[in-house]
C-alpha cells in the first residue's frame, strides 16, 4: 500500500544511470568592463549519442557507471543547450553548480 499518513514520504526510485564522454573545462566570467570576477562556470560538452541531459539532473564526473556507489559526488545541471546543426543533435553543453 501506500503512505498511511500524509506525512509519509514515497521512497524515490533509484536513478537511471547512464554513461557519456565530456570535454570538461571551466569559463572564468568577466563584468561588464570585461574584467575578470574571479569566478568560474564549470562546463561540459558531452556527445548526443545517449539519453538527453536536463536541467535538474545530476552527474558524477570521472566516475564510471559500475563505480557509482551512495558516497559518490554528484553536481547539479543547471544549463543545457542543445547543439544541434540542422535540427539533429550533435552535442550537449552543460553547466554544472558550483
Amino acid at each position: 500500500g501506500g503512505p498511511e499518513t500524509p506525512w509519509d514520504s514515497t521512497p524515490e526510485p533509484d536513478p537511471d544511470l547512464h554513461e557519456l564522454t565530456a570535454l570538461d573545462d571551466y569559463l572564468r566570467l568577466r563584468d561588464a568592463a570585461g574584467t575578470l570576477t574571479g569566478e568560474q562556470i564549470r562546463k561540459l560538452t558531452v556527445d548526443a549519442t545517449g539519453a538527453e541531459p536536463w536541467s535538474g539532473d545530476e552527474i558524477a564526473v570521472g566516475v564510471a557507471k559500475d563505480a557509482v556507489t551512495p558516497d559518490t559526488k554528484f553536481a547539479e545541471i543547471t544549463k543545457v543547450t542543445k547543439v544541434a546543426p540542422g535540427g539533429v543533435p550533435l552535442m550537449y553543453e552543460l553547466e554544472l553548480a558550483s
